[in-house]
């Protein structure tokens, strides 16, 4: 934090500017508590002097004040106090994916009524994802494939890995791309040496809390590859503490373990 700060500093914002408009949206947080879930940042104090001090390396801020100031930051509130790499979204623009990330970002529009940027902390992880398998002739199998999200450089990625044998033919297919937030649901672009997809995530469980993970996921996903058409297909993810192993079930062996009936009940449905 300390460089973000001198480099406010080397760019002529004085530390009483700073201090003057961190005070003006904590005003605006404390007006609108309820809609921005702010945890109290509104009321906690920051002074010129302990801001200077923390500018110059001469103290570290708790952890109330850190958190105050990278968030005043990453909220992009006054549009003249702003470091050169890191975004109103907490993006490093210069990290893999960054200028990609804050594009999109910017050309969807978000609404801190909805889900922010931030709120896909809490699907990060890894997960085992069931849906059907989407080969030709076999359409009564399930496919289980690996799912993860998580975070470089401020940037949500995610991946899908397949690696698998099914009919004589070997699968070993890694999708790699970037998740977002869209309203009340997520969304994310990937893509592969053979496939684009489209993912959409409009249910989870538990609902979305800041600070809880989420524990399911269920949407749709859409593969482009050769010729269309291309139909979406349900999936279902489920949190793993471990490295999941990829393959395809018969679906009627899944009908009759209990260990796959909420899975099934919406894949089929």
């Amino acid at each position: 934090m300390t460089d973000a700060l001198r480099q406010l500093k080397e760019k002529r914002i004085s530390d009483r500017k700073v201090v003057e408009s961190i005070s003006r949206w904590k005003a605006y947080l404390a007006a609108s508590t309820a809609r921005h879930e702010t945890g109290g940042l509104s009321s906690v104090p920051l002074s010129e002097s302990a801001y200077s001090s923390y500018r110059r390396g001469q103290r570290r801020p708790d952890f109330d004040r850190a958190k105050l100031i990278y968030e005043f930051l990453e909220s992009g509130f006054d549009p003249d106090i702003r470091i050169d790499t890191i975004n109103r979204f907490g993006i490093d623009v210069s990290s893999a994916g960054g200028a990609l990330a804050q594009k999109i970002l910017g050309f969807i529009g978000t609404d801190d009524s909805h889900y922010r940027y931030k709120d896909i902390d809490s699907l990060c992880g890894t997960y085992s994802m069931y849906r059907r398998n989407w080969i030709r002739s076999s359409e009564d199998y399930i496919l289980r494939s690996i799912f993860h999200i998580g975070k470089v450089g401020g940037v949500y990625q995610m991946s899908e890995t397949q690696q698998y044998k099914f009919r004589n033919k070997t699968i070993d297919e890694h999708d790699q791309g970037y998740v977002f937030p869209y309203s009340t649901n997520f969304f994310a672009l990937s893509n592969s040496s053979s496939c684009l997809k489209f993912y959409t995530f409009h249910e989870m469980y538990p609902p979305l809390r800041r600070g809880t993970l989420v524990e399911e996921l269920m949407g749709t996903v859409t593969g482009m590859a050769t010729t269309g058409p291309h139909p979406s297909f349900k999936f279902v993810c489920k949190r793993s503490a471990d490295r999941p192993k990829t393959g395809v079930f018969n679906l009627n062996d899944m009908k009759s373990s209990s260990e796959f009936e909420d899975i099934l009940t919406y894949l089929m449905t």
